[in-house]
């Protein structure tokens, strides 16, 4: 695995599970796009 594919799923993750503990949905918002993002670089479109 390359720093980038480490890099990515690290994010990926943590992204993940600030959505599971965030109740704000302006915070939520952001961290979904992030995510997207995110999921979108590392050639993802869902959850594995």
């Amino acid at each position: 695995m390359d720093h980038f594919s480490y890099a990515s799923n690290a994010n990926i993750k943590r992204f993940e599970n600030l959505l599971a503990t965030s109740s704000d949905p302006a915070e939520r918002a952001i961290i979904e796009k992030l995510l997207l993002e995110e999921r979108a670089k590392a050639g993802r479109s869902a959850p594995p």
